[in-house]
């Protein structure tokens, strides 16, 4: 990590920032920092590298960077606090660090993050904090005529961030006249940048006309839906260097667009997106406590409280989690809202960073030794009933006793060319770069999919083809055994099925005794996997919502093969089998 500066001042910065990242590194095990908290520490020390190379966009700007704790350092607290001025926390510090230190290397007016997403706890200083940004995007980056912009669900929710403005400003009269700051009734107005911040909400009728370079979208889990942030991202085209900051506590809804962006920036952190590039724009944090950790015990509370000890007393955390200790409905509160920690039945499955060790870049290769020496492979296929993902994945055991999966997607065209879908553009980077096989008109083709395992079958020795229950699968399979004689089986999804094959894959990734090849559509796939775990100790992975469209259909087919290889007897080695598809 290379930061320095010859400020003294700029120095305390840069060094609170450097120590702050160095400590969440060495906390490989989560002791004390977050997963996200550590995978975003983690791609902010990976871009100061990357800033060096000739083709990187950015750069890190450390006078910028100074420049904007230097002036919320400067401001008020607003309530009652034994300090008359801000003191900004380290974790603060490295969320401006990031806002305002990278730059775009062709103008360094321009920050290279227009889109902020911030989860954490209540009582953490997110909407205070949010305000003092605002304010500096206000005053302090020589836009012309800069509107800011505090939208919520509520105007009395977009209020609370504008109105911590105000009296910011109506407490400190060196800021007023160094920027020309009025307080109106509904409004700021800036008259040194002709500029004005003012609260727009979901219920406060028409939203149009806007301009914004600053916007504060506030407790996003209250959105039932992308209105607020549609009329910001079509409103900010006409700025070059507009912000959109998000700030929320965890929600209950999961199909929501709080939670989608949330989903976003989760798989930017764990790299799972094929073009990196492409979310350079986005810069995001959670904070929250780690999957496994009990959230009544307080050695795991500063994970989505970092402030506690400093805006948050510890006893009042203490009192909360007795009553939560006695009561369903308040541990559910107590969770959602101080451990920021999501609502929902099911819980996120695989560890993707654990999964990202197990790529077999040579897996093809293998599979080709591997048949070569009369190995056997079974066929899982989960296959969609009209426009959507039928995934067929190879799978096998190794010599040294490792599961190992080689995936193949379809998907017709329309809904590849389709500029509407939400996943337009990954579906359209997949294609082009051959993990996505178009096929042709609307709809899934069967007799394509056939066709496909057919010449499988030509190269591999296939045990067996398991299908799930969609519709069209048991014709299919039907038609496989008795025009090919190919053996083909039906397998209902259920945890009685599923679930032996999915513990054994959860355990096999863990310990590094599972093979994939890298496919990064599998690998989304695989971050998409949620699962209910029973009182029995079954699991069954499925997608988070119904009708979400972030899919799990290899791992479904993957586990479909596993699950026979599990109960089937291997049959006798063949000599020579020829060429591998």
């Amino acid at each position: 990590m290379a930061i320095s500066t010859d400020d003294n001042i700029g120095h305390d910065y840069v060094q609170i920032l450097l120590d702050y990242v160095e400590k969440v590194a060495v906390d490989k095990k989560g002791k004390t920092y977050g997963l996200y908290e550590r995978l975003a520490c983690k791609r902010f020390d990976d871009d100061l590298e990357r800033q060096k190379t000739a083709l990187c966009a950015f750069y890190f700007d450390v006078d910028r960077f100074i420049d904007s704790c230097d002036f919320i350092e400067k401001l008020p607290h607003v309530k009652a606090h034994k300090d008359p001025t801000i003191t900004l926390h380290e974790t603060q510090i490295f969320q401006l660090a990031n806002l305002f230190g990278f730059r775009l290397k062709a103008d360094p007016s321009i920050r290279r993050f227009s889109t902020v997403y911030i989860e954490v706890g209540r009582k953490n200083g997110k909407s205070t904090f949010a305000a003092c940004i605002a304010l500096y995007c206000l005053c302090c980056e020589n836009e012309v005529a800069p509107e800011i912009l505090t939208a919520a669900t509520t105007k009395d929710q977009a209020k609370i961030v504008l109105n911590i403005m105000k009296a910011m400003i109506k407490k400190t009269p060196d800021l007023r006249r160094e920027f020309g700051l009025r307080v109106r009734a509904y409004e700021i107005i800036c008259d040194h940048h002709d500029g004005i911040a003012k609260a727009i909400s979901a219920d406060g009728g028409t939203n149009d006309g806007h301009n914004p370079h600053c916007s504060v979208v506030d407790e996003l889990h209250a959105h039932k839906n992308r209105d607020i942030l549609d009329v910001i991202e079509s409103a900010d085209g006409a700025r070059s260097n507009a912000l959109l900051m998000m700030i929320t506590t965890a929600g209950k809804n999961l199909v929501g667009v709080c939670y989608d962006e949330r989903g976003i920036l989760i798989k930017i952190l764990t790299r799972v997106w094929p073009n990196e590039e492409d979310f350079d724009h986005y810069f995001g944090i959670i904070f929250t406590v780690d999957v496994g950790d009990d959230t009544l015990d307080e050695k795991n509370w500063r994970k989505p409280n970092p402030l506690l000890g400093v805006s948050i007393d510890i006893e009042i955390m203490r009192k909360a989690a007795h009553g939560a200790r006695a009561s369903n409905q308040k541990l559910a509160n107590f969770e959602t809202k101080r451990m920021n920690v999501w609502r929902h039945s099911a819980d996120v499955w695989l560890d993707m960073l654990a999964w990202q060790k197990c790529c077999a870049p040579s897996l093809f290769e293998e599979l080709q030794a591997h048949t070569a020496g009369g190995g056997f492979v079974e066929i899982g296929v989960d296959l969609s009933e009209y426009n959507d993902i039928t995934s067929v994945v190879i799978s096998w055991i190794d010599s040294e006793n490792k599961l190992c999966w080689i995936p193949y997607h379809f998907l017709p065209e329309m809904t590849i060319d389709n500029v509407e879908h939400k996943n337009h553009k990954i579906y359209q980077d997949w294609h082009d770069a051959g993990y996505l096989i178009k096929m042709a008109g609307g709809r899934i083709d069967l007799r394509e999919i056939k066709k496909f395992i057919v010449e499988l079958h030509g190269g591999l020795n296939i045990i067996e083809v398991v299908f799930d229950n969609a519709t069209g699968a048991s014709a299919t399979a039907a038609e496989l055994e008795e025009d090919e004689g190919i053996p083909a089986v039906m397998m209902h999804k259920n945890a009685a099925n599923i679930s032996p094959a999915a513990l054994d894959l959860e355990a096999r990734i863990g310990e590094g005794s599972f093979k994939h090849d890298g496919c990064p559509i599998l690998k989304w796939m695989a971050s998409n996997a949620f699962v209910d775990r029973r009182v029995d100790g079954s699991i069954l992975p499925k997608k988070e919502a119904v009708n979400s469209q972030n899919k799990v259909d290899g791992i479904d087919a993957g586990l479909h093969a596993s699950a026979r290889l599990r109960v089937l007897k291997p049959p006798k080695p063949i000599q020579s089998l020829g060429g591998v598809y």
